[in-house]
């Protein structure tokens, strides 16, 4: 469990998520999978960089499917 004042920091500040994802793109990662039901972070991984791959794993079957 977090210290409080750690919680309250994170709950405050903007996350560094498309910071993240634009790191990992200008390293050379193409392909990106999403582990939950939806595609939320798939959608917003598009508007970054549409030539990017993703494949989102929300249910038991897109896990077999992969085979």
């Amino acid at each position: 469990m977090f210290p409080e004042n750690q919680t309250v920091c994170q709950m405050n500040h903007r996350t560094l998520w498309e910071d993240s994802m634009r790191f990992m793109i200008a390293r050379g990662v193409r392909t990106f999978i999403e582990f939950a039901p939806g595609t939320v972070l798939k959608g917003l991984l598009k508007k970054i960089d549409p030539s990017i791959e993703t494949i989102a794993m929300g249910t038991t079957g897109d896990f077999h499917a992969l085979g």
